[in-house]
């Protein structure tokens, strides 16, 4: 059962960012709520990871403002904003000689405190993330010998050992197979339930009307469309977003979308 709705916890108010003279997002109002999976779409260059950077404060706004929870993030600390906002990016330079067991204890780092020990919240919450991914056999292996797969699992992981209510992936099926692309959105879907905010980039329309609830979507650097129930998945509005037709059907029940073809 969804959770019953709440206040935005992550608002983007007239959002610009301007870089080199050129405007990567522009007028951009967002509010994201828990217990819903939030997706974000649009063509190559559309804006989508600058918009989940400003969203944790990693790109600068050059007008505009972001809340989390009531408050400008401007006003909140890197470690602080790291409590509460789990970033995933593209791609994660620079982690590939760690284990798996000590990448998803990089997800407590803004827990520890200054020279102290680790708590006993910190390993339940590592060891839990481990055990919810199924990486238990895998703890002690380096990244770099893992497949794409095993990699984003504990790149998943990592997120849950954070214990943040606040999501944000961008392109976190990009380059699995459909299997391995089911099962981490299968995952976010169900960490939704639990109340979280998720927000993800995707390529995929199809697998965004199945998992999604909410969807953006961005041309240039601005928002085209916004809502619920696919409504912003409209074969108008994407032709306008993607500059191609396309078709609207159901199979089995389930909404589909494919492109016409000439």
């Amino acid at each position: 059962m969804t959770p019953t709705r709440a206040h935005p916890t992550l608002v983007l108010r007239d959002a610009h960012v301007e870089r080199d003279a050129r405007m990567i997002l522009s007028a951009v109002d967002l509010a994201l709520e828990p217990g819903r999976v939030h997706v974000v779409l649009g063509p190559n260059g559309a804006g989508k990871t600058t918009l989940l950077r400003c969203l944790i404060g990693l790109v600068p706004l050059s007008r505009g403002t972001v809340e989390l929870a009531g408050r400008s993030l401007a006003h909140r600390s890197r470690k602080r904003i790291a409590r509460h906002v789990t970033y995933l990016p593209q791609r994660t330079e620079g982690t590939c000689e760690l284990t798996v067991q000590q990448t998803v204890w990089m997800g407590r780092y803004p827990h520890l405190r200054r020279l102290a020990a680790p708590s006993a919240r910190d390993h339940a919450a590592v060891e839990a993330a481990i055990e919810r991914m199924s990486l238990t056999p895998l703890r002690a292996r380096a990244l770099d010998t893992l497949s794409g797969g095993e990699r984003q699992r504990v790149l998943i992981a990592r997120s849950l050992a954070t214990e943040a209510p606040i999501w944000l992936l961008d392109e976190p099926t990009a380059s699995l197979d459909p299997r391995h692309a089911l099962e981490i959105l299968s995952l976010l879907r169900a960490e939704a339930r639990l109340g979280r905010t998720i927000v993800v980039v995707l390529h995929d329309l199809n697998l965004a009307l199945r998992f999604g609830d909410r969807f953006v979507l961005l041309r240039d650097g601005r928002i085209l469309a916004e809502g619920d129930h696919a409504r912003p998945l409209r074969p108008d509005l994407l032709e306008l977003a993607y500059d191609v037709k396309f078709h609207a059907h159901e199979l089995a029940g389930i909404p589909q979308l494919t492109i016409e073809l000439p």
